[in-house]
């Protein structure tokens, strides 16, 4: 390689070479760089000379525009045979000790920080990239501002750590990919001209996807988003501090009322994203949150907010299986308890327990009744079931008052039974 000059910032008449661009010009470096996705990012001593002479020219403003000129003139320049592709601006493990402003500034070639750390904020409001952006295993001590940034290539955020983002006015010409953590997360006015990704990305607050454009459905498959933080108001009361640690106060918290109103649009959105991109599961979870965030503005009054809250409590709002599943077993035990109570000594033990099993089981599931119904028997023959009732009756057996009962658990059954069937279609997406 041909020598270059050591002061940062040359004279007026300095005549740039390619030389003087050597650290960016990757075709011609012996060794591969590490890049996103890989485990190993060890460098040679060579690499990180380049990266720590990166580092200075990038927070020496005066001399990184010169030098960007001198770039951006050298690459446009009639009979160049090189193409932008072949540089990179390298920063692999880079430390930057303050806050950092990187407002306004130019990146002329693809920019890498991969497994650098920023031990304050850093911005980069109104710069403008024109190629790839990749943050991988990036630690950060600070807020990342981005306002009205430009990138023209693709832009990862992959593995970051401690990232506070505050994305507004970005315009992606290229993909966006998302595979990381974040602590807090403002997206507003982004637009992204290709394939969105927030694949394996978690968020420890509901992100706010409301305002931007993705030309793309993006992928959402296996997001997390955490459910809506609940206000501790129980329908007009309060639930102290001292309930939540008991398991009363924690039962309690299944019919709060929501605590930001924003929330209900947020999920809105990334329900209908999920739509667009036909993650039915997602689809569905988002959906659940959104009824969760209506409680106490859009779904008001106690009787709403009652509904609301057991639709959560006996199927996660249609949604799971395993609830309404649950539900039914408890409904038939309890009443199979009180028909062995109610029967009492009118039965002989085992024909009472048997008697009460059928009886339930008949009630809790409605199709099980109605077979019993319309089962044809012979002429004159009479059920052991419909003789063992009719001997309960003789025997002082209140039939009202059994009628009533089972009048009552058969509408909870069917109701149960109409959420596990719910929740089935929306497991399996039956249409």
């Amino acid at each position: 390689m041909a020598k270059k000059p050591t002061s940062l910032l040359k004279p007026d008449d300095y005549k740039w070479t390619w030389a003087d661009f050597d650290d960016w010009y990757i075709g011609k470096q012996k060794d591969k760089w590490p890049t996103q996705h890989e485990t190993d990012m060890s460098l040679t001593f060579e690499q990180k000379q380049i990266v720590k002479r990166n580092q200075e020219i990038l927070e020496n403003v005066d001399a990184w525009y010169q030098k960007n000129d001198a770039f951006m003139e050298l690459i446009l320049k009639k009979g160049n045979t090189r193409e932008r592709k072949t540089f990179q601006f390298n920063l692999h493990g880079a430390i930057f000790e303050n806050k950092l402003n990187f407002d306004y500034l130019p990146f002329p070639c693809a920019v890498n920080f991969i497994g650098a750390k920023f031990k304050g904020a850093v911005s980069f409001n109104e710069a403008h990239f024109f190629a790839d952006l990749v943050f991988d295993r990036v630690v950060f001590n600070g807020d990342i501002h981005l306002l009205e940034t430009e990138i023209e290539g693709d832009f990862w955020l992959y593995n970051l750590t401690y990232c506070n983002m505050i994305a507004q006015g970005v315009t992606i010409k290229g993909n966006l990919r998302m595979n990381s953590h974040f602590e807090s997360a403002q997206f507003d006015g982004i637009g992204v001209e290709k394939v969105t990704s927030f694949l394996g990305s978690s968020f420890s607050s509901v992100p706010d996807f409301r305002f931007n454009d993705f030309k793309k459905a993006p992928n959402l498959n296996g997001i997390l988003v955490p459910s809506p933080k609940m206000s501790g108001d129980l329908i007009g009361e309060k639930t102290n501090e001292m309930e939540e640690r008991n398991w009363f106060g924690k039962l309690k918290r299944h019919f709060e009322k929501a605590r930001d109103k924003s929330d209900v649009a947020k999920y809105r959105k990334l329900k209908a994203m999920a739509l667009a991109s036909n993650d039915h599961e997602k689809d569905g979870e988002f959906f659940a949150y959104e009824m969760m965030a209506k409680r106490g503005y859009e779904t008001t009054g106690f009787g709403p907010l009652l509904l609301n809250s057991l639709y959560w409590f006996l199927s996660f709002y249609g949604q799971s299986v395993v609830r309404p599943f649950l539900a039914m077993l408890t409904s038939w035990f309890c009443f199979w308890l009180y028909y062995i109570y109610t029967i009492g000594f009118k039965a002989e033990p085992w024909d009472r327990l048997y008697f009460a099993t059928i009886h339930s089981i008949q009630n809790v599931i409605p199709l099980i009744g109605t077979l019993f119904r319309t089962t044809s028997t012979p002429e004159g023959h009479t059920s052991w079931y419909d003789e063992a009732y009719h001997q309960l009756v003789d025997k002082g057996l209140s039939s009202d008052w059994w009628a009533a009962l089972s009048a009552f658990q058969q509408i909870i059954g069917a109701v149960l039974f109409f959420l596990l069937f719910l929740g089935l279609r929306n497991k399996f997406r039956l249409k």
